[in-house]
C-alpha cells in the first residue's frame, strides 16, 4: 500500500498574531526543505501576512485559521499541538484523500530533508499509530522544553543511506533525563508523523491522567495503546537559513 503523506508546516506566533523575521526565515528556509523531501503536499499553518508575504510568487498553499474551540470534544482546554493539527487537516481534506499526516514545527529551527524523510521509515510498519525523531542528548538537564525519550532499538532495522540511523519503539517519556534510565540520553525533535486514522482517535480520546500531571502530550499516546516509532538521526547537521532563489 502506498502512503499519501500531507506534511503540515506550523507557525506558532507570539499570541498577538505576528511572527518574527527570523522566525520568517527559518520557515521559508525549511518549506523549501520539505519540498526537496519529496515526500508529499505541504501547507503551511499561519495567518502571519507578512510570512505569507516572504513566500512571494511560490505555489505555497496556507491553510485556514481554525478557531481553537472547534471540535473540541473534551472539557479541558490544553495546548494540545496534535488536536489542532487534526481539527486543521480534518477541514483541509476532508475527503481523507492523505492517510499519513507530518506536523513539523518550522519556527524552531531550520529541518533537513533528510530529518522529514526519516519519519516514514517507521511507518514503513504499518502497525505503527506515530512516528517520532530523536537525536542524542548532548548536555541533558530538566528545563521543562526539552523532551527526553528512552528507546528500544530493533537491531536489525537501520537505515542505511543514512549513517547510523536506527528505527526502533519509544518505551518512555519525560522532562527529566534521570526518569528515562538509559544511556545516551535522547531528545525529541519537534516533528511528527500520524497515521491519519490515528490522529482522529488521538483527538477522540482526550487527555489521560498522566500528560495533564506532566503537561507531556506523548503520553497520550501510551496511555491509549497506540504503538509508537522512533528513528534515530546520529549525525544530524543542523542547516542554517537558505536564501531565496
Amino acid at each position: 500500500m502506498e502512503r499519501n503523506p500531507l506534511v503540515v508546516l506550523s507557525v506558532v506566533n507570539d499570541g498577538v498574531g505576528t511572527v518574527e523575521p527570523a522566525t520568517r526565515d527559518r520557515v521559508v528556509s525549511t518549506w523549501r526543505n520539505a519540498i526537496e523531501s519529496r515526500v508529499g503536499s505541504i501547507v503551511v499553518d499561519t495567518n502571519d501576512e507578512k510570512l505569507r508575504k516572504q513566500f512571494g510568487g511560490s505555489d505555497a498553499y496556507f491553510l485556514r485559521p481554525v478557531s481553537d474551540r472547534d471540535e473540541i470534544r473534551h472539557n479541558y482546554m490544553t495546548l494540545s499541538g496534535a488536536e489542532r493539527l487534526a481539527r486543521h487537516v480534518n477541514k483541509f481534506d476532508r475527503f481523507y484523500n492523505h492517510d499519513v499526516v507530518i506536523n513539523v514545527y518550522g519556527h524552531l529551527e531550520v529541518y533537513s530533508e533528510d530529518v522529514i524523510r526519516a519519519l516514514m521509515w517507521p511507518l514503513a510498519d504499518y502497525t505503527i499509530d506515530i512516528a517520532v525523531v530523536v537525536e542524542n542528548w548532548d548536555d541533558p538537564s530538566r528545563d521543562d522544553e526539552t523532551i527526553g525519550v528512552a528507546v528500544e532499538w530493533a537491531e536489525r532495522r537501520h537505515v542505511h543511506h543514512l549513517v547510523g540511523c536506527q528505527v526502533g519503539r519509544p518505551t518512555e517519556f519525560s522532562y527529566d533525563p534521570r526518569a528515562l534510565g538509559a544511556l545516551p540520553c535522547l531528545r525529541l525533535l519537534p516533528i511528527f508523523a500520524y497515521k491519519r486514522a490515528s490522529l482522529d482517535r488521538f483527538l477522540r480520546f482526550g487527555p489521560s491522567l498522566r500528560e495533564l500531571e506532566e503537561t507531556l502530550e506523548p503520553l497520550r499516546a501510551f496511555d491509549m495503546g497506540m504503538r509508537v516509532g522512533a528513528v534515530r538521526l546520529v549525525e544530524r547537521t543542523k542547516q542554517g537559513v537558505r536564501k531565496p532563489g
